[in-house]
């Protein structure tokens, strides 16, 4: 079984656990992917990076029995087709706010003649031509995430939750709160309600739930039906590793007057 094939079974039984990566660097995702994480999200969306950059960090990843989730920056079907073509085992989508958001999505990740996705042969996702039956098996070896961050990704989620090839639905709770006009607040009573009733809905479309979630909140989650949990990122533990040991140093070794 592919990578993919592996985390799409765990997930339909979960808790699967993941961290992103937003340090466009194949060394501190070589570092995370030696660990035992079911899967590590490659943040495009957000941090500088490109297509070569990912290529390395794939690279780091390849002795890794982690999935690769590559969180795209938007549905550009050039970088979609650089992504698969590299052989990622997954991709999120941002700002799914429709079914016809979801559908378009799953076309651009799919070859003819269920989708627009063009054939090459030496790529990596081949195995440089080695793999002859890759674009027969290619679309099982393929998980693929929307990100609901609006209302009107709500609004339409159960048509979303219902379309052919979605694999997983991940909500995204700082921009939910922000476009319900709770900027800054994840954790605010309406957010907190409206996830609630998104994953349930989700769960009952049959499709796996995500979220980014505190080691904290992972039971609760669990309880309603969440499988796939982004409990923090590379960045976050850097800053709260660093931070922590000069914060300890600083008060024990050096006095103020």
């Amino acid at each position: 079984m592919s990578k993919a094939e592996i985390l799409k079974k765990a997930l339909a039984s979960g808790p699967c656990f993941g961290l992103n990566c937003a340090i466009p660097s194949p060394h501190t995702v070589e570092i995370l992917a030696s660990s035992s994480y079911d899967f590590l999200v490659i943040d495009a969306e957000h941090p500088p990076t490109n297509p070569a950059i990912i290529h390395t960090q794939l690279t780091a990843m390849a002795a890794s029995p982690s999935s690769a989730l590559i969180k795209i920056p938007s549905l550009d079907p050039t970088f979609i087709r650089q992504c698969l073509d590299l052989g990622a085992e997954g991709l999120l989508a941002p700002d799914i706010d429709t079914a016809d958001d979801a559908r378009h999505f799953v076309r651009l990740t799919r070859y003819p003649p269920h989708g627009v996705r063009g054939i090459a042969s030496a790529v990596r996702v081949t195995g440089f031509t080695r793999n002859k039956l890759h674009v027969k098996t290619a679309d099982q070896r393929l998980c693929r995430g929307v990100l609901i961050e609006s209302k009107s990704g709500l609004d339409h989620l159960d048509e979303i939750s219902a379309v052919d090839g979605v694999d997983i639905v991940m909500f995204g709770a700082t921009d939910l709160a922000a476009q319900l006009g709770h900027v800054g607040e994840p954790r605010a009573p309406q957010v907190v309600v409206a996830i609630e009733d998104g994953i349930k809905r989700v769960r009952k479309a049959g499709r796996v739930a995500g979220i980014v979630s505190s080691e904290a909140d992972i039971e609760y989650y669990t309880a309603l039906g969440v499988t796939m949990f982004v409990v923090g990122s590379d960045m976050t533990l850097f800053v709260q590793a660093t931070d922590g040991l000069v914060e300890r140093l600083l008060k024990k070794h050096r006095t103020t007057a």
